[in-house]
């Protein structure tokens, strides 16, 4: 196990990312996502790479009116 917080930390962060893009751009259906996050959140003990990860993808992507 790594114990540097930093690259971990990124890990977690490139890790929570790829899966949001996975769904954003319709590459996994709902049931697997879920299944994926009711899993994977029971292991964070912080979710502050969550929320990172969340706020970003979330402001990309947003549908924006013309």
């Amino acid at each position: 196990m790594n114990n540097n917080p930093s690259k971990v930390n990124a890990e977690l962060i490139q890790e929570f990312r790829s899966m949001i893009a996975l769904q954003i751009h319709g590459d996994m259906d709902w049931v697997r996502a879920r299944t994926y996050w009711q899993n994977r959140l029971a292991t964070v003990d912080n979710t502050n790479e969550l929320a990172e990860v969340l706020s970003y993808a979330l402001c990309k992507a947003a549908i924006r009116p013309k």
